[in-house]
Parts: structure tokens; sequence; C-alpha cells
């Protein structure tokens, strides 16, 4: 991501959404257990349109490869 932007997001797994999301968990110690690296080889990156940067663009061309 280093060489995309210099803030890394999170990335949850499926099977640390439900847990993240949760309003009842409040503890700090395990919701920051799920904040751990993703695994590069799940991840792609791709050029999208600069519609992405304006948050009035709630549209999937936001996502979509400009390769297209």
């Amino acid at each position: 991501m280093k060489e995309i932007h210099d803030r890394m997001p999170v990335i949850l797994g499926e099977e640390d959404r439900n847990m993240w999301l949760d309003p009842s968990v409040e503890d700090k110690d395990i919701l920051s257990q799920l904040i751990k690296p993703y695994p590069a080889k799940d991840m792609d990156a791709y050029e999208v349109s600069p519609l992405v940067n304006n948050p009035k663009n709630d549209t999937e061309d936001c996502i979509r490869s400009l390769a297209e």
C-alpha cells in the first residue's frame, strides 16, 4: 500500500467483521487484536477514476478499473 498511499486502511477478514461492528464489544484489547496486516496476496490494486475523490459520488464507477 505504501506505493499508493501513506495510510493503511484496516481491512477485516469475514470472521472478524461481526465482532468489529458489534456495539456490545467495548474491550479495546479485544478490538485491537483484529487490527493486523492483511495478506498482500489477497489484495489487488488498480487505477480508478478521480470520481473516487469526491464523497458526493456514490456509484460503482468509483471502484471500476480504468482498464475496463
